[in-house]
């Protein structure tokens, strides 16, 4: 019964999100989730059938009021869906929204409560990072989980239905036709699609600044809602949709300044594609176009530096110890 009356609670809310969003300015919503992988090359052909490619991600987000999708992409020759890469698509994706709309005071988010992408430590840095760091009116970024078994984000899950249906049946040459096709579509009721290629300069590294905010007592998977405030150094949370106090969680000093810039990640952070796969998709080149060949030579060369640049440091990490 708890569990239902949780279920109606946040869909309740839902309704006054999206009312309040549609009677001011001052007030955003939206939905996030993380498509299912696409891979790629992929086509008929019983070629690639069974091999191992390349995957590409998609961190789509709805922003009500604007009926506007943004679709976040990067693959797997850059990074995966851990902490840190969804903490850079994030940070991608408010920045877009306040862009959207300049005049935003107060941002709703609402996803699922899956803890590697959505309830931890890393999302926790980029909503203070972004809060206290960008040229925005925002004072308050409140995120809500939905309640499990029960998508809390049924716009996203449609846009992620219309781009099925519009890669159904057709080749899929490589990321890079991936974004092209999402650039290229219009849905009817959805329209055009704001796409976004996350480059490696905008992976940054989030983990010094969470490693810096206490979480010594409190669990993210008990959380259902949380709020950041401009220029305050608690958390806010709830742990029903149905209650009215918030808790405090203090995670610093009033003294502590959050950082200015946030730096990159290093080379050797980022992934590095297993060399079977790279042969894999090697076998695929007198199917896919020359362009699409050529995005992946260039992966698979930045692949290998990247391969040679580890093997280097764990060189240099041996002699030192």
């Amino acid at each position: 019964m708890h569990h239902l009356v949780e279920k109606w609670l946040f869909r309740m809310q839902k309704k006054d999100k999206i009312r309040a969003v549609l009677s001011t300015k001052t007030r955003m919503y939206i939905e996030q989730d993380m498509q299912g992988n696409v891979i790629s090359p992929d086509s008929d052909i019983g070629l690639f059938w069974y091999m191992s490619r390349i995957n590409s991600y998609n961190f789509t987000c709805y922003i009500h009021g604007f009926n506007q999708v943004v679709c976040i992409l990067w693959h797997e020759g850059l990074s995966g869906k851990d902490g840190v890469t969804m903490a850079s698509a994030r940070l991608k994706m408010l920045e877009y929204a306040m862009e959207l709309n300049p005049f935003c005071t107060d941002l709703d988010l609402d996803g699922d409560g899956c803890a590697a992408q959505n309830r931890n430590q890393k999302e926790s840095a980029a909503e203070v990072y972004f809060r206290e760091n960008r040229n925005h009116k925002l004072q308050t970024i409140t995120v809500s989980y939905g309640v499990p078994g029960h998508s809390p984000v049924q716009n996203v899950d449609q846009v992620h239905s219309v781009i099925d249906r519009a890669l159904k049946g057709r080749d899929l040459h490589s990321p890079l036709d991936f974004y092209t096709k999402l650039l290229n579509h219009s849905s009817p009721k959805f329209g055009k699609f704001e796409v976004i290629r996350l480059k490696q300069e905008q992976f940054l590294d989030f983990t010094q600044l969470s490693s810096q905010m206490w979480f010594t007592g409190f669990r993210f998977a008990d959380v259902k809602v949380i709020q950041y405030r401009k220029g305050d150094r608690n958390l806010y949370y709830k742990l029903h949709h149905g209650q009215e106090e918030w808790y405090v969680h203090r995670y610093q000093e009033d003294s502590f300044e959050i950082p200015i810039q946030l730096p990159p990640l290093r080379e050797i952070d980022f992934n590095i594609i297993p060399r079977q796969k790279q042969r894999n998709v090697e076998q695929c080149y007198i199917y896919i176009p020359q362009r699409d060949q050529i995005f992946f030579k260039e992966m698979f060369s930045v692949n290998d530096n990247r391969r040679i640049a580890l093997r280097i440091a764990e060189g240099l990490k041996f002699i030192i110890i």
